[in-house]
């Protein structure tokens, strides 16, 4: 299988010409005020395929056109009660967060050839927000997904302030997410900026986007679906495991895009 750059690019991203392999390719258009794509990390944010300690954000390349040339999904990040010009409640250190967590949720998807293609950007302005910065339950995050949504074929992933109690929310488990985001079903999924760490939003965004690609709650602690029972240890960073199993099962969802 070739790997060109420029040949995958125009094949499944629709980008030609000259590239910026960040921009173009990864999707990561935004800095933060340092100007870096992944803002500033804790000890525990570490990538979890590829990163090291010393090294917590390298990626492959080649590795992500491997995966985003076979099945894949695209997702859209909605910045709710936010601005261009940054004069709505989302920082820019929040949207090197929201790039770093991206990536998390590449290399988890990653580990069982699934990969996350192509990364679109859209807010949603303070003064159609409303309430919806902090999400207080899943009715509300349902409401969210219903009355805003991007473009079909790509699921939406509502970036949000806070959620209460929660890291975020999907879809039930037992549905699945939509194909048409006119149903009366949850057609997107909510994440919450407000967890401790930037690893672990990117573990959010897969275990939400999971939900939507039909997969369940696991009782393994370190698998990207866990949920804990009364005496389990606490959802967290850990969470990076993907089965062979629930690659097939995301596999089989009609927003996963084919080669």
């Amino acid at each position: 299988m070739s790997l060109s750059v420029r040949d995958i690019a125009a094949a499944h991203l629709g980008k030609t010409g000259d590239l910026s392999v960040d921009a173009d390719v990864f999707g990561y258009i935004h800095r933060d005020a340092a100007g870096t794509r992944f803002g500033a990390l804790t000890t525990l944010d570490v990538l979890p395929r590829s990163g090291t300690a010393s090294q917590p954000t390298r990626r492959s390349l080649k590795r992500h056109l491997e995966t985003i040339s076979g099945p894949a999904v695209d997702l859209i990040m909605l910045l709710v009660d936010h601005r261009p010009d940054f004069s709505g409640v989302v920082t820019q250190s929040q949207v090197a967060r929201a790039q770093f967590g991206l990536q998390v949720a590449r290399d988890i998807y990653a580990s069982q050839d699934i990969g996350i293609r192509r990364v679109e950007w859209g807010y949603i302005t303070p003064e159609l927000a409303g309430r919806y910065a902090d999400i207080g339950s899943q009715i509300e995050a349902g409401l969210l997904t219903a009355e805003f949504s991007g473009r079909p074929g790509a699921i939406d992933v509502f970036v949000v302030q806070t959620v209460d109690n929660m890291s975020g929310w999907g879809p039930p488990s037992l549905l699945g997410g939509p194909c048409n985001k006119d149903s009366l079903l949850m057609s997107g999924v909510v994440v919450d900026l407000s967890v401790n760490t930037s690893r672990f939003f990117g573990v959010a965004i897969a275990h939400e986007v999971g939900h939507y690609l039909g997969l369940g709650h696991t009782s393994s602690s370190t698998n990207v679906m866990y949920r804990p029972g009364n005496d389990d240890p606490p959802v967290g960073p850990q969470m990076v495991g993907l089965s062979v199993d629930q690659a097939a099962d995301m596999s089989d969802h009609c927003m996963m895009l084919q080669t």
